[in-house]
């Protein structure tokens, strides 16, 4: 299992910067500079990427519960 990829925080919050699309988060925040953004990004990485995970996992389960599982 040593082969596995372990992602750096750097990875995830650049990551996280391409899916959220940084320049659709800036509007919403005007009262805050674009580097103190990426700083709560990096502060709040991990837990913004399990978040999506789970979520993701969530929908997924759903999506296939509504489905009726496996044709």
């Amino acid at each position: 299992m040593s082969d596995l990829h372990q992602c750096e925080p750097e990875e995830v919050v650049t990551g996280l910067q391409v899916i959220l699309n940084l320049d659709l988060i800036r509007p919403l925040f005007p009262e805050v500079d674009e580097a103190t953004v990426r700083l709560l990004l990096e502060r709040h990485a991990m837990p913004i990427a399990a978040h999506m995970v789970s979520a993701g996992i969530e929908a997924a389960v759903q999506l296939f519960n509504t489905k009726g599982g496996p044709a």
